[in-house]
C-alpha cells in the first residue's frame, strides 16, 4: 500500500493459487492453478468525490489470460452516499464441471452428472447505482445492478430413455438395474448463450433506544439464461426474499442477555427442468446470557426456538421435486459456552 500524494491510495500485488478436486464419487481428481497481478487507486477528486479504479490480469492454467477492470464513482455531501460502478469479470469452469463422472443414491433416487472438458470461461459487464442515507439513529439504502455474462456455465438435465439408460449403466457398473430402473433425467453441464441477472435491494437499520434495534432486507432477482434462443430462469433463483430481524442486549452488573428475534422470507425457487421448489418463510428466536464469573471466564449459555412456527416441506419425494426448505420443523436449542479472558 503506497500514498504517492495526499488524499489517495494504491495497493498492487500479485497471487497465486492452485486447486486440487479429489472426489472419488466423482471420479475426479485434478488440480489447475491460477497467477494474477492487482492494481487499484483509490483519490479524492474534488471534495465529497471520489473515485476507485483497478484492474486484475489474470493467468489461468487451462483457460489462457484475461484483464478485468474495474471503476467505481462515489459522492457523499453531508449523510448521504452515492456510488456508481463498473467491472469485468472473469470466471473459469470449476474442476467439477470440466470432470465430474458422477453418481450417487440420494435416498433411492440416482443422480448422475458429467463435467464438460469443452467448457469456456465465463466473462461479464457489471453495472450498479446505490444510494444510502444514514445517521446517528436510522440509516437506508437502495442499489440496483445488472451483470450481463457471456458463456454463462449451466446444468442441463437430458431426459433418459431406455438406450440412454443402457449406456449409462455400463458408464456406472455400480449402479444396481433397480437404482437406473429410478433413472429419469442426468445432468451435464454446458454454457449457454448469455446470462442475464438484474437485481434490486434495499436495507434498513432502526436503533429505537440504546439497547433495541430493527433491521430489515428485501432483495429482488431476475436471474435468466438463453440457450438456442430460448430464455429460461436461472437454476436455483428466487425472485423475492425478505428478512428481518429485532436485537436487544443490555447489561446488569455481571449479566448481559442478547435476545434476537429474526425471520427469512422467500418465493419460490425455480428449477427449469424440474418442479420448482415453493416459497417459505422461517422465524427464530435465540437468546445468549453472560455471566462475568470472575476476571479468568465467562459463563455463556444459550437457549432458543428455530422455526417457530413449524414451517416444513411436506410434499410427497418425487423424481422432479426440490426443495427449498429442508428444515425438519420447530427446533429447543441450547448451548453452553465458556470464554476465558487473558
Amino acid at each position: 500500500m503506497f500514498h504517492f500524494y495526499d488524499k489517495a491510495t494504491t495497493i498492487f500485488g500479485a497471487d497465486w493459487r492452485n486447486d486440487f478436486l479429489t472426489a472419488p464419487n466423482g471420479d475426479v481428481d485434478n488440480n489447475v492453478y491460477t497467477l494474477a497481478g492487482y492494481l487499484q487507486h483509490d483519490m479524492e477528486i474534488v471534495r465529497n468525490l471520489s473515485a476507485t479504479v483497478g484492474g486484475r490480469l489474470t493467468h489461468h492454467g487451462a483457460f489462457g489470460n484475461d484483464f478485468s477492470p474495474k471503476v467505481s464513482l462515489m459522492c457523499a455531501p453531508g449523510n448521504f452516499r452515492f456510488r456508481a460502478a463498473y467491472s469485468h469479470g472473469f470466471r473459469s469452469p470449476g474442476l467439477d464441471q470440466l470432470y465430474y463422472h458422477y453418481f450417487k443414491l440420494m435416498g433411492r433416487k440416482p443422480v448422475i452428472t458429467f463435467g464438460n472438458q469443452d467448457l469456456k470461461a465465463e466473462r461479464s459487464n457489471y453495472v450498479s447505482l446505490s444510494a444510502e442515507y444514514s445517521n446517528d439513529i436510522f440509516s437506508l439504502s437502495v442499489s440496483g445492478y445488472m451483470n450481463f455474462v457471456k458463456d454463462m456455465i449451466v446444468k442441463e438435465a437430458i431426459a433418459v430413455d431406455d438406450a440412454i439408460r443402457q449406456e449409462l449403466a455400463q458408464e456406472f457398473p455400480e449402479a444396481t438395474t433397480a437404482q437406473m430402473a429410478l433413472l429419469k433425467k442426468y445432468s451435464h453441464y454446458i454454457n449457454s448463450d448469455k446470462g442475464m441477472i438484474k437485481g434490486l435491494q434495499v436495507n434498513a437499520t432502526v436503533n429505537i433506544t440504546r439497547d433495541l434495534s430493527l433491521m430489515a432486507n428485501y432483495a429482488y432477482t431476475h436471474a435468466e439464461t438463453k440457450t438456442g434462443g430460448v430464455w429460461m430462469p436461472l437454476e436455483r433463483t428466487f425472485k423475492n426474499s425478505f428478512t428481518a430481524a429485532a436485537n436487544y442486549r443490555h447489561s446488569w452488573g455481571r449479566y448481559t442477555l442478547d435476545a434476537n428475534l429474526n425471520g427469512r422470507f422467500q418465493s419460490k425457487t425455480y428449477y427449469p427442468s424440474y418442479e420448482d421448489a415453493p416459497g417459505y418463510g422461517v422465524v427464530n428466536f435465540n437468546t445468549t446470557h453472560t455471566f462475568a464469573v470472575n476476571r479468568m471466564f465467562d459463563l455463556i449459555p444459550s437457549i432458543g426456538v428455530d422455526n417457530i412456527f413449524d414451517k416444513t416441506d411436506h410434499r410427497i419425494g418425487t423424481s422432479t421435486m426440490r426443495h427449498a426448505l429442508y428444515s425438519p420443523g420447530r427446533m429447543l436449542v441450547v448451548g453452553l459456552k465458556v470464554n476465558f479472558n487473558k
